[in-house]
């Protein structure tokens, strides 16, 4: 591609202006949000608090003996009497809408004791010992309630919101009034008028963002101004020096090139990025010219094979101190390379410290193209597990990005799996004919059982099946690539699956240490090979579950 040439019309200052400013406006909202929410939840709960007040302070009044009477005999006594003038006071002198008292009758008929009234009331909103409500005078979930307070054992009071016929919001509280035996005599109800905190919540709502939104301008403009200082004008300069250089590798000669350094010295990830810019240029250019002068020195094939075997002793965990010092879980892992076929590749890494990743594969075809499709997909399906990513969704994702202009139809084939190191719950998917071997404890080893998919990069949006079980301890897991099985004699057998999983099965009982058990594998796969060159690479893998 002729970089020089090519138009970037997109401006990175643009786009971190677009971000900087959703940041900023998402900020702004979640602060009126919740600030508005902290607001409405404060006034309900000084609401609730002083009818709560109210109807404890009429309960404790009540004469509890005598309104039980008065409801078992019809008699308005003195303790009804009472009651009723009481309910009456409250009316007049709190900013209670609805004062009452209803109780519920054997056949769970709704009746009431009393109702406070104001003076000039109408005669139908005044009602007396026994009298039916009127329809309308209780919905559903204001009936709801009372059939909870009677139902319940404590006496707490239970709140619902509503609206009266004159589309006024009410909060109605009921709470219980019990004789000594804490049987439920009746039930106190009371309305209160929360109109007016809707009225409160617009003002407190327009005065939160008025605020708000100066603050979010202010901390936008100081934000773009420290983002265009640390990051876009540095990045500007690597930019142009960048660009300087690969012309410079377009039109010239690999020995001559030049590369102007670009001094930054923010004492951040910038200052590394030019820096390590600065050292990869160097690179580049030993390497082209080490590269020139060895393609002239050696075949082609063997040239390939050690840059393929560099590539992957750099990427793959061939040495494995940070595993040492766990005791909950063993893995070892070895690849024996191919001058043929080498597109094996495998890792495994704590995801956090209790989830560890691990997969093998093989890419299809041979040379560095190959290889670079392997290492492509082990950086891909590393970084998906890192971001959390389950196995399934980790494989769909890598597919879709190896299928996107593979013009070098190569594929690939592979296992992925995920242990939970606290319950050992083993989750995992592949793809492929290969399926790993699992030895439980106290048996032979045996073939795990996965769904085949389709290979990573012939087709896009394809979904992969995941499984999951759970592994004890001292159980394992045994991974391997195609090229373990596909072995020859010199005779033309090849190992097959069944061989690999009788070895591995012998070496688990008569061996602990993995590293040796790998490496006696190795061992009886050359000792069947009987010196016939490898056609593919092969990869063992294993893992063994120490529990947490």
């Amino acid at each position: 591609m002729d970089t020089s040439q090519k138009k970037y019309p997109h401006r990175i200052s643009r786009k971190i202006l677009l971000i900087c400013t959703l940041l900023v406006i998402m900020l702004c909202v979640s602060i009126t949000y919740f600030s508005m929410k902290r607001y409405r939840d404060d006034l309900y709960q000084s609401y609730q608090n002083y009818e709560s007040a109210l109807l404890k302070i009429a309960a404790s009044e009540s004469d509890v003996d005598g309104i039980l009477k008065a409801i078992k005999t019809g008699d308005k006594n003195a303790a009804y009497k009472d009651m009723s003038k009481r309910f009456n006071q409250y009316l007049e002198t709190t900013s209670l809408r609805y004062l009452y008292a209803i109780y519920l009758t054997e056949n769970d008929e709704l009746r009431y004791v009393v109702n406070g009234y104001r003076k000039g009331a109408k005669p139908e909103d005044i009602h007396e010992l026994n009298d039916e409500p009127l329809p309308g005078d209780f919905k559903s979930v204001i009936m709801n309630s009372i059939h909870e307070v009677y139902k319940s054992k404590k006496n707490t009071c239970r709140y619902q919101q509503d609206v009266d016929v004159n589309n006024e919001q009410l909060l109605t509280g009921i709470y219980p009034l019990r004789n000594e035996d804490g049987e439920i005599v009746c039930v106190i109800g009371a309305d209160i008028s929360i109109d007016r905190i809707h009225k409160n919540e617009q003002a407190f709502l327009i005065g939160i963002s008025i605020w708000v939104m100066a603050l979010g301008c202010i901390f936008l403009v100081i934000l773009v101004l420290v983002m265009r200082k640390n990051i876009i004008i540095p990045l500007k300069g690597l930019a142009s020096s960048a660009k300087n250089f690969i012309t410079q590798q377009e039109n010239g000669k690999p020995g001559k090139l030049h590369f102007n350094e670009v001094c930054i010295h923010t004492g951040d990830e910038m200052e590394m990025l030019a820096d390590s810019l600065a050292f990869m240029v160097q690179q580049i250019q030993d390497y082209t010219t080490s590269a020139t002068e060895y393609a002239a020195k050696q075949e082609r094939v063997n040239a390939q094979f050690k840059v393929v075997e560099q590539l992957k002793e750099n990427l793959f965990p061939f040495r494995f101190p940070a595993f040492r010092e766990r005791t909950d879980f063993s893995i070892h892992a070895k690849i024996a390379y191919s001058k043929r076929n080498s597109g094996d590749f495998y890792n495994f890494f704590l995801i956090d410290p209790t989830h560890l990743c691990f997969f093998t594969g093989t890419a299809s075809g041979t040379g560095i193209s190959t290889t670079m499709v392997a290492i492509i997909t082990t950086i891909y399906m590393e970084n998906y597990a890192r971001l959390g990513y389950m196995p399934a969704r980790i494989l769909r994702e890598t597919n879709n990005r190896l299928s996107e202009n593979n013009s070098s139809e190569i594929t690939v084939n592979t296992f992925l799996g995920m242990v939970d190191l606290k319950t050992g719950e083993f989750t995992y998917a592949k793809v492929g004919e290969t399926a790993p071997c699992i030895k439980r404890a106290g048996q032979d080893a045996q073939i795990l059982a996965c769904t085949k998919g389709f290979p990573l990069g012939e087709l896009k949006n394809v979904n992969y099946a995941q499984h999951t079980c759970y592994l004890k301890q001292g159980e394992a897991v045994l991974l391997y690539t195609t090229g373990v099985a596909a072995q020859k004699d010199e005779k033309g057998y090849e190992y097959l699956d069944e061989s690999v999983k009788e070895l591995w099965n012998t070496y688990m009982k008569k061996e602990y240490s993995l590293p040796l058990i790998i490496e006696g594998m190795y061992g009886e796969f050359s000792e069947f090979a009987k010196g016939v060159p490898i056609e593919q690479d092969q990869t063992l893998l294993c893992f063994r579950y120490n529990g947490y």
